[in-house]
Formats: structure tokens, C-alpha cells, sequence
């Protein structure tokens, strides 16, 4: 009787506390792009995949740099019939205790879209686009404050398929078409520099007369996060202090 109370108490002791509540969130300032790889395919004739994204010709040049401090949010932990739900504005995140005690939220989306342009003058293109986004929240809770990380994984798969040749009076398609070959491919020029490729209307960029381009994508990213415990009241005036500001 005695080692099965002593078990039962190893077992309490080793379930972490839900941390329910409001919570006070600071974002650390994120270092960098996304990380992101990809796997392209097509079967254009010079097609070349781009080292880097292609550079249209121009004669602008632009410079664009993007800082930002610590930023605050609310949270808010709930713990329902068998589940812990993390209300982060419109969103809700599904919670699960860790093996470290700390606590993991997760939310998901999959968004698919296809679309179809045909003209009766022989021209057709056809989009297909699926995005998956999968984002964690880990939260490490000691006391009343926490430290923890957001991350956010986007798995993207593009197709893309036009025709390669078509009337120059389709002046809505234009002489380049739709197809974004430019920002994953390229091609030498006279010159040997390399150059963003377009389906051109009056070329054969392709073989039989139909250009294909597929992209499967992977990007992940992530930030920092920190916290400490709010009333409901503490956190309402902050916000109203906060829209008061805007």
C-alpha cells in the first residue's frame, strides 16, 4: 500500500502544472529570412535553374533594410474537457505537455487553388497551388514566467503548365505569358550573362508546344518568445492604453 501511494506521488510529480492563465508575450526580434529550400522541375529547352532568384534588366537599383525591437502580445491558456487550447488573437492552438514538462501548442492550414485560363484562339495556362503551414508554440513555464519558442514550417507545392505558342491579339496574355519561369529560371544570353526566362509567344521555348514548371518548397522559421503571468484586468488596460496610442 505504501509503495503504491509513493508511486501515485512520483506520477503527480512529474505532470507539469497546465499553465493556464493570461500570459504576457514578448517576441524576441527574428535573425533573418525564412530558411528555405526547394526542388524545381520544368522542360523548357534552356531553361537553367537559378542559383539565386533572376534579375530582371533595369536601370533602378533599391536598397531595403528591416529592424525591429521586441514586440508584445497576449495569450490566453484554457484548459477544456481533456484538452488545453492557447487563444492567440482569432487563432487556436491544440496543447500537449511535453516529456520536459514544458508544454507545446500547435496549429495548422492547408490551403489548395487551381485555376484555369483558356482563350478560344488556342492559348490555355492552368495554376495549381498548394500551401501547407504547420506553426508550434513551446512554452517552458517556471512560476509565473516562461521561456519558450514560436516556429513556423511552410511546405509549398506549385505547378504550372501553358501553351507555348499563341495569337499576339491575346494582348491580355501579352508576349511573355504568365508562367513565373522568370524567378526559378534562367538562360545565357548572346553575351553568356544569364538572363530571367520567359515563355515568349512566338518561340519554341518547349517541346510540343506545352511548357511545364513544378516547385515543391520548404520553409521554416522561427523566433524567441518570453513571458510572464497577467491578470485578465492588467492585460485589457495595456490594450486600451495600446489603442488609445494608435
Amino acid at each position: 500500500m505504501i509503495l503504491v501511494g509513493m508511486t501515485l506521488m512520483l506520477l503527480l510529480a512529474s505532470c507539469g502544472k497546465p499553465p493556464v492563465g493570461v500570459w504576457a508575450v514578448l517576441y524576441s526580434d527574428p535573425k533573418g529570412d525564412p530558411s528555405c529550400s526547394n526542388t524545381i522541375s520544368h522542360n523548357f529547352l534552356l531553361g537553367q535553374i537559378a542559383e539565386t532568384e533572376p534579375e530582371e534588366e533595369t536601370t533602378w537599383s533599391s536598397t531595403t533594410e528591416t529592424s525591429s525591437g521586441q514586440h508584445l502580445a497576449f495569450w490566453q491558456v484554457l484548459e477544456g474537457e481533456g484538452a488545453l487550447i492557447l487563444a492567440d488573437g482569432e487563432q487556436a492552438w491544440l496543447g500537449a505537455e511535453n516529456e520536459d514538462g514544458g508544454w507545446t501548442f500547435s496549429w495548422s492550414e492547408v490551403e489548395t487553388t487551381k485555376s484555369t485560363d483558356t482563350h478560344e484562339w488556342g492559348y490555355e495556362f492552368v495554376e495549381s497551388v498548394r500551401v501547407e503551414e504547420e506553426a508550434n508554440i513551446t512554452m517552458v513555464p517556471e512560476g509565473d514566467e516562461f521561456t519558450g519558442r514560436r516556429g513556423t514550417v511552410t511546405a509549398t507545392e506549385g505547378s504550372w503548365r501553358e501553351s507555348d505558342y499563341w495569337s499576339q491579339e491575346i494582348a491580355e496574355v501579352g508576349s511573355s505569358g504568365q508562367m513565373p519561369s522568370g524567378s526559378y529560371l534562367v538562360y545565357p544570353d548572346e553575351a553568356g550573362d544569364l538572363r530571367a526566362l520567359a515563355n515568349l509567344r512566338d518561340t519554341e521555348d518547349c517541346p510540343n508546344g506545352e511548357c511545364e514548371l513544378t516547385i515543391d518548397e520548404y520553409c521554416k522559421q522561427g523566433v524567441d518568445i518570453s513571458g510572464f503571468r497577467v491578470t485578465e484586468e492588467e492585460a485589457a488596460t495595456y490594450l486600451a492604453l495600446e489603442d488609445a496610442g494608435q
